[in-house]
């Protein structure tokens, strides 16, 4: 995906005569000024120093067309670049990774270099894709790279933890195995009952904890939370998982593809687009509820650096379509800048 940037100048002003999204969508030759404008925020980051890179989608009126457009704002809030294309938004320092390219504070772009074999993981590397191409990037030096390959058989999760072990969840059997170095372990079984299962692509590597829901299929594309499977990541393979009860998650059913990340290195956000969202300390085993910035439902939320980032359902009336910004675990919530 082509990322073009440009530093400072004129970026337009987003207003006036702006087209439609659908018209903008279809349009190959749309400005990121024109996406941005059209379009709605799908995901953020922050960087050192305060600014934020904020990604916009616009999307065809059957879906199947859609354009992305970045902008950079600065810690005042003013715009100092965009462009268009991008994908995943990650803060790194005071750039910004998005599919193998970096936008500098500056709002000037450079690619990342490929690493030619595998390397082992190490620590502050971090996940850029999903299972189907498993890559990871290094902050220093700057490089994306493919971790050590997955044990044989079928998996449906990965993930690197603090200290660049790296996780892999296995379809049949239900396991986990984990690898800290050349070769992979199995890690005591997620203790389950009858009917229950581990949550596919639901391994999360929370700071020093690994967290894994247990779950109850309940017909078509629905679940049923039973349990959170917490451990320590450094403790022996053979350690016993510490089973939490689903707490509020119990009391719904919910879409069998929840959003599950960490936001820090204790906080465990569970949500899904037509339920409440809900934070798990790791280290107190304690559920607490996560506010909104409204009562709609719909919010897709994202971790950032410097916390939690929520954006809007689509066709809503009471929160536009800006991305939201909270530091403090949804207690308080802010409208970034669009």
């Amino acid at each position: 995906m082509v990322l073009l940037g440009c530093g400072g100048g004129d970026l337009g002003d987003g207003k006036g005569s702006t087209p439609s999204p659908a018209d903008v969508a279809a349009d190959d030759d749309a400005s990121a000024a024109e996406i941005v404008a059209a379009g709605r925020p799908v995901d953020a980051d922050s960087g050192d120093g305060g600014s934020r890179l904020v990604l916009y989608r616009v999307v065809g009126e059957t879906g199947d067309v859609a354009q992305t457009a970045w902008r950079l704002y600065g810690a005042d809030g003013d715009r100092v670049a965009e462009g268009r294309g991008g994908g995943t938004v990650l803060g790194l320092g005071d750039g910004f990774w998005m599919d193998g390219v970096v936008v500098a504070a500056d709002g000037t772009t450079r690619d990342v270099p490929t690493a030619a074999a595998a390397l082992a993981p190490q620590p502050g590397d971090r996940v850029v894709s999903g299972f189907e191409q498993i890559r990871a990037v290094r902050p220093d030096p700057l490089t994306v790279f493919a971790p050590r390959p997955g044990p044989r058989g079928f998996g449906q999760g990965w993930a690197l933890d603090a200290q660049g072990r790296q996780w892999y969840q296995r379809v049949e059997p239900e396991e986990v195995l984990v690898s800290g170095g050349p070769a992979w372990e199995r890690v005591r079984a997620v203790p389950v009952g009858p009917g229950q299962h581990l949550l596919g692509f639901g391994i999360t590597a929370v700071g020093g904890h690994v967290v894994l829901p247990v779950v109850r299929f309940t017909g078509g594309e629905q679940i049923a939370v039973e349990a959170l499977a917490v451990r320590r990541a450094d403790a022996p393979a053979a350690t016993a998982w510490t089973v939490l009860g689903a707490g509020p998650l119990a009391s719904e059913v919910r879409d069998a593809f929840p959003r599950t990340f960490a936001l820090d290195d204790r906080h465990y956000v569970f949500s899904d687009l037509r339920r409440r969202p809900y934070v798990l300390d790791v280290r107190a085993g304690r559920w607490h509820d996560l506010p909104l910035p409204s009562d709609e439902q719909a919010w897709t939320l994202e971790p950032g650096r410097d916390g939690l980032y929520a954006f809007p359902p689509s066709g809503t009336e009471e929160t536009g379509a800006d991305a939201w910004f909270s530091p403090d675990l949804g207690a308080t919530w802010q409208r970034l800048p669009h």
